[in-house]
């Protein structure tokens, strides 16, 4: 009775919210790792980086400049408020997670770090760099 399909419950897959990917996009082109932002926002960094991976600028961070992930910040800055005032994130992000900052070197395609900070001297989100 217990195994059988019957009385199973279907598996489903949840779906992030749209909040969840912008804060996740964000924060991603930024430069954050997929551990920061998981503690952001009290999920697995699995799970940001499954989230990560679907950004639709169509490459990989490490693959983008300095100058493209500042262009999808920028685009992501323009949608951020919509008519009614009512931000994605609810105004969770300040100014600074709309800066693009050099990748460490577990980041980059090289694995080396363009700028010598590393995951582990990474500012918060909601902290100036």
């Amino acid at each position: 009775m217990g195994n059988s399909p019957e009385h199973r419950l279907p598996f489903r897959r949840h779906k992030p919210e749209d909040r969840t990917k912008f804060i996740v996009y964000t924060l991603w082109m930024s430069g954050f790792s997929a551990g920061m932002i998981g503690k952001m926002i009290a999920t697995r960094p699995k799970v940001v980086l499954g989230i990560a991976q679907k950004c639709p600028w169509g490459k990989t961070r490490a693959a983008m400049t300095l100058a493209e992930r500042q262009e999808a910040l920028d685009e992501l800055r323009m949608i951020r408020v919509d008519e009614t005032g009512e931000a994605l994130d609810g105004f969770l992000l300040r100014d600074e997670a709309f800066v693009a900052r050099p990748l460490g070197g577990r980041q980059t395609l090289t694995g080396q770090s363009d700028n010598g900070v590393g995951e582990e001297n990474e500012p918060t989100p909601n902290q100036s760099a």
